[in-house]
């Protein structure tokens, strides 16, 4: 269970001074995120009531969006590039990475949060038993379509390879393309993909290896193909269940038998790994 309140998150948690002395606006409006943690404690995170505020609140996000559940980035960076057209103000790199136009809520609850980042663990893990231990469904080519959520990660990932290296000023017309990439949400072919990477991780004298492009066979895939792996993980496990007997306990082998990959997956790290040898071992 995750407990975000507490922790810092924005500007106005870096000073407990400013916290206790400061008069925020209470309203809902004036802030781009309102959270419920799992004890049902009310979070506001992310003033924008003014341009100075919402300035400060960009900065924060920039710092601390990766303590954030995956709902409340997307929620927190949405209503900031809206508020930002209101100031007419341009939108900081991180903020508009995860700003999502399907988002029309600030008040994430915990169950929202929770059923929302459950799915992404779940195929996270199952990519991971795929395509690392079990060595199954991984592409032999570069012929797949990479998800556009990875894709625009990627994109901000670039821009900050150059901007960390001094490659590019911030109106390079490079980096405005990557920018342009991230906006777009467009399926991109891996072979694209890497190639670009490659080019990028070349002009800034970046060992590739040391960056998250390192596997392009592992990058996640267009919904579509990821959902064809996964229901081919689910034969590959029942075709194999057999061998985890002696290994785990029957009413758990029962259960892997009823969602193979889902259960798996569920699992923890270690264990998930331990049956995926099981699985694809020669015993």
């Amino acid at each position: 269970m995750f407990k975000l309140t507490g922790r810092i998150l924005d500007w106005t948690d870096e000073n407990s001074d400013l916290q206790k002395t400061s008069d925020f606006p209470l309203s809902f409006s004036n802030y781009a995120l309102v959270l419920e943690d799992h004890d049902g404690v009310i979070g506001r995170r992310y003033p924008i009531a003014t341009v100075e505020e919402l300035g400060a609140s960009m900065d924060s996000f920039e710092k601390y969006a990766s303590r954030l559940m995956p709902l409340h980035r997307r929620t927190a960076a949405t209503f900031m590039t809206k508020a930002c057209s209101k100031y007419d103000i341009p939108v900081t790199e991180k903020v508009a990475m995860y700003t999502d136009e399907a988002i029309n809520e600030r008040t994430v609850t915990y169950k929202k949060a929770i059923a929302d980042y459950e799915p992404t663990r779940i195929a996270k893990e199952a990519s991971y038993i795929i395509s690392g231990v079990a060595n199954i469904g991984a592409p032999k080519t570069l012929d797949f379509g990479v998800d556009t959520h990875f894709i625009k990660q990627a994109a901000f990932e670039l821009v900050s390879i150059l901007k960390d290296n001094e490659i590019c000023e911030y109106n390079d017309s490079l980096v405005g393309s990557l920018r342009k990439l991230a906006q777009d949400e467009v399926p991109l072919p891996a072979s694209d993909l890497y190639e670009l990477a490659t080019e990028v991780c070349k002009i800034a004298e970046v060992s590739i290896n040391k960056t998250i492009f390192s596997n392009p066979y592992g990058w996640p895939r267009e919904s579509i193909e990821k959902e064809a792996s996964e229901d081919s993980l689910d034969d590959f496990i029942l075709e194999n269940i057999k061998k985890l007997e002696g290994h785990f306990n029957a009413e758990l082998i029962e259960k892997i038998a009823s969602n193979p990959t889902r259960v798996i997956a569920s699992l923890s790290s270690e264990i998930s790994k331990i049956a995926a040898k099981l699985l694809t071992s020669n015993e």
